[in-house]
């Protein structure tokens, strides 16, 4: 704010600075917080923070953030006499948004819960299954192994062993036009 035009200290035109507060909506502020609704918040941004408060089908119901906010209003049961309607924002007396944000907390506060239950059951019931499919695996190499032990020592396992390479390098039926066949 300048306090005057003339640029010299110690000098205040008190029109000059009440017309700068008058045009920056200072003194519409000091009037509105005499009157007592020092609290004040545009409708949308009522309506983002509190709606929580109130069922979602009563807020759709409203066509605009103003009929929304008054569904809020409504819903909660606030006194006419704690609140005021503006043209693009809503007015309360002290310690009434206080309030609103003590029942928004106690309300997160029955949600976080039930939302943390959810996320903790879905990461156990995926632990579960990594684990279930880590036993299976186990369970298959295990008895690979038993299978490979109970064979190293035969006979005819050594021969096949022996014999397997060189079979994948002969082909069988190298007639023209056969299609090559490998073991």
């Amino acid at each position: 704010i300048i306090p005057n035009h003339i640029k010299k200290p110690g000098i205040i035109d008190n029109r000059a600075v009440l017309e700068q507060l008058r045009c920056n909506g200072v003194l519409e502020g000091i009037r509105i917080s005499r009157k007592g609704f020092p609290s004040r918040v545009l409708y949308d941004d009522f309506v983002k923070r509190y709606d929580i408060l109130c069922p979602q089908s009563l807020i759709n119901a409203a066509p605009g953030a103003k009929a929304q906010t008054q569904a809020i209003i409504n819903h909660l049961n606030i006194d006419e006499e704690k609140y005021r309607m503006g043209m693009t924002k809503i007015f309360f007396k002290a310690g009434e948004l206080a309030d609103l944000e003590e029942m928004r907390e106690l309300k997160i506060a029955e949600i976080v819960p039930v939302i943390q239950a959810g996320v903790r059951g879905f990461l156990a019931r995926r632990n579960y299954k990594i684990t279930l499919n880590r036993i299976k695996a186990a369970r298959v190499i295990q008895r690979n192994l038993r299978s490979w032990v109970e064979l190293r020592d035969w006979s005819w396992w050594k021969l096949i062993m022996k014999v397997r390479p060189l079979l994948s390098t002969i082909a069988i039926g190298q007639k023209k036009g056969d299609r090559k066949a490998h073991v």
